[in-house]
């Protein structure tokens, strides 16, 4: 049976109401070596899915932890995406998908205004190839995205 926490990561706002929310929480599950991130960030950035990381109780929580530092990264990268444009959204998680990446889909906002992917993309994974298409649907203004650890 494998053992999960949650970890916390405090997140800074970068303008009003963005990110639109104030901590970010990713499961970790123990392994013989430590604890390894389960899925893929949303908003915190420098770590992603499989990166070996340490962490700190939190006095008030007995089952989150506070996030310290990274102990071993893995060779994913990490991308959080805003799709802007209805039908977008499986496009873009279908591409991935055949490229064996883990896509994670969130609401987040008022009343679920600000949809998202987050992305995990495996070390060997073709990168550049990987964000051309994305490259292409925020040039027409169909999504928005952000490269969160590569």
């Amino acid at each position: 049976m494998s053992v999960f926490v949650k970890v916390v990561f405090p997140l800074e706002f970068i303008e009003e109401g963005f990110p639109p929310i104030s901590v970010e929480s990713l499961n970790a599950r123990m392994d013989a070596h430590g604890y390894v991130l389960d899925n893929t960030p949303f908003f915190a950035v420098g770590v992603a899915l499989g990166d070996r990381v340490e962490f700190e109780p939190i006095s008030d929580k007995t089952d989150h932890y506070a996030f310290k530092r990274v102990v071993a990264s893995s060779s994913n990268k990490a991308l959080s995406i805003i799709l802007l444009e209805a039908g977008t959204k499986e496009l873009v998680y279908q591409q991935f998908r055949e490229r064996g990446c883990y896509c994670e889909y969130g609401e987040f906002g008022q009343a679920g205004s600000l949809q998202m992917l987050a992305v995990s993309i495996p070390g060997d994974c073709d990168y550049e190839a990987a964000t051309r298409l994305l490259d292409d649907l925020e040039a027409q203004g169909r999504l928005s995205y952000a490269e969160l650890a590569v």
